[in-house]
């Protein structure tokens, strides 16, 4: 009963582990994708923004007055991935802080267009350098915040899998003492009258020593202990007759 007790909490414990570390892998592997993901969106919305302040001075130096195409390109890149990024981070106030960003800075470049100026540095120097650097800086700010609530997740992760260690350690506990319940009960109730009885009985045999030995308790190796003290009589009784 004790084994058996002891085979089905050893069952129990590792498949409440087994159960425990695969959901812990699944939450890992998706907290990984969308950090990654996150760092991935937020280099793609640095590039379109840097591509752009690079053509957006072009057009300046060149005195372009109206969009260049790869301008135009670099805006729908950097919209995608701002889609991208609101599909992974709904509800982030760094992500809102972007979107807010970006609307200022492009309401900006499409006032700057209407009015039709030709070279202006000092506009590119002094008002679209501050909108643009407020852009970057609340993409960098997202990208900081993800890794941030990587490394929260992390901690919150490295919790969850001490808590799916913490059954098969407790199993392995009770299992340790059980079994010294075990060898002490088997060693003292089983062994020790075993050997008592084999060296009784060999001493009978070998140097006709009477066989007695001592056994406590009522259980099999007591009544093998009769048993062999009723054979021993009957053979003492066979011998006088």
């Amino acid at each position: 009963i004790g084994f058996i007790s002891l085979g089905f909490l050893l069952l129990f414990s590792g498949t409440v582990s087994f159960i425990e570390l695969r959901n812990l892998s699944k939450r890992t592997e998706a907290i990984l994708e969308t950090s990654s993901r996150n760092v991935q969106v937020s280099r793609k919305m640095l590039d379109a923004a840097q591509q752009q302040n690079s053509i957006l001075l072009q057009m300046i130096v060149t005195g372009t007055t109206e969009y260049d195409q790869a301008f135009v390109e670099t805006r729908n890149e950097f919209d995608e991935a701002l889609k991208e990024a609101s599909g992974i981070a709904k509800g982030s106030e760094d992500l809102d802080a972007i979107v807010a960003a970006r609307d200022t800075y492009f309401d900006l470049i499409n006032d700057y267009f209407d009015e039709r100026h030709t070279t202006d540095i000092a506009w590119f120097v002094e008002i679209y350098r501050n909108t643009y650097n407020s852009l970057t800086q609340s993409i960098k700010d997202y990208m900081t915040s993800s890794q941030e609530t990587l490394i929260s997740r992390a901690t919150q992760l490295e919790n969850n899998a001490y808590r799916a260690m913490m059954p098969g350690i407790l199993t392995l506990v009770v299992a340790l003492a059980i079994l010294v319940m075990f060898l002490f009960f088997i060693d003292t109730y089983y062994t020790r009258p075993v050997v008592k009885i084999e060296k009784g009985l060999q001493n009978y045999l070998k140097h006709n020593v009477p066989f007695k030995v001592t056994v406590e308790g009522r259980d099999e190796v007591t009544k093998l202990k009769e048993y062999i003290e009723t054979l021993i009589a009957a053979l003492k009784r066979k011998k006088t007759e």
